[in-house]
């Protein structure tokens, strides 16, 4: 009999439990499980005893490789010491590497939203964005690393796969948080004539940084910095089992690194929302129809 997902004991997050032990969460464990019989690892039992208390790390994993295969690629998992898995496109190959952030510690922590509450609150945009770019900076690190230790090859692409659900449970912006933290985008401004009251001009502001509580500045924009020119793009979900979709790939972004020494093919992710930046402007591949303009970043 195949191994399960799930394993039994209480020694595990609330979440998990919750998912494998109440009966009305069959479908979602049925979800889960059917995640699992398509990336399952021979003989992982690290992973399976992690998910215990890292469920929605695990999670993004199988889902992301599952999402990759609904993509036509071929996954393969890699070695412990590096990145998750790779796939090979014209020739080359490509790593990813999963990271699901949670929420921080500390007085910069992004704050519960309260679903049953009906007080208007200000969307915690730089504490999300937080969350983001310290998850993009750890893993760009990474890549010396493992070059240096040869688990890749310095003409590999390498793409990081985030999922934000467990720090960005906030109505999402237009273009969502992760863009933003990539690439230094602040406020949509609008300009106004005095006169008519007729919209003249509309931009995203520029911004490097962000200042934490403390009155520390933390730097922004890693894809406008040619230290992470390792990095061939960003891969961005908010998928959770409470809320599959009719589809893996409803939902998944990709942003392309402007500044990528290896670029990752268009066909690779042709199934996914796509964010191109060049020449001070943004364009959406396959856009949200809400949003079907390009906003033009001003870089000044």
């Amino acid at each position: 009999m195949a191994q399960s997902f799930f394993l039994p004991g209480d020694d595990c997050e609330p979440t998990y439990k919750y998912l494998r032990d109440m009966e009305h969460n069959a479908e979602m464990r049925e979800f889960v499980e059917g995640l699992w019989d398509r990336y399952r690892p021979p003989h992982d039992w690290h992973f399976l005893r992690d998910a215990r208390n890292n469920f929605q790390q695990r999670f993004w994993e199988m889902y992301l490789y599952a999402a990759l295969q609904d993509q036509g690629l071929d996954p393969k998992k890699g070695k412990a010491a590096g990145p998750d898995f790779w796939v090979v496109v014209d020739g080359r190959r490509y790593w990813f590497e999963a990271v699901a952030p949670r929420k921080g510690e500390g007085p910069d922590r992004v704050p519960e939203y309260d679903f049953g509450s009906c007080e208007a609150r200000v969307s915690p945009v730089d504490e999300i964005q937080l969350r983001y770019a310290n998850a993009i900076n750890d893993k760009a690190k990474k890549w010396p690393v493992w070059i240096e230790k040869r688990r890749v090859q310095r003409d590999d692409g390498y793409v990081i796969a985030i999922n934000g659900h467990g720090c960005n449970d906030f109505i999402d912006g237009k273009p969502p948080h992760f863009v933003k933290a990539c690439l230094g985008i602040g406020e949509h401004v609008i300009g106004l004539d005095p006169r008519s009251g007729k919209i003249v001009d509309s931009f995203l502001e520029y911004r490097d940084s962000i200042t934490k509580k403390s009155g520390e500045a933390v730097c922004i924009a890693p894809f406008l910095q040619e230290v992470f020119s390792c990095v061939s793009g960003v891969i961005h979900s908010l998928a959770y089992c409470w809320h599959p979709g009719s589809s893996l790939l409803e939902g998944i972004e990709f942003l392309h690194n402007p500044l990528a020494a290896i670029r990752l093919p268009d066909q690779a992710v042709q199934g996914f929302r796509r964010y191109i930046f060049a020449e001070g402007r943004l364009t959406t591949i396959n856009p949200d129809p809400a949003w079907p303009e390009s906003p033009v970043l001003n870089m000044d």
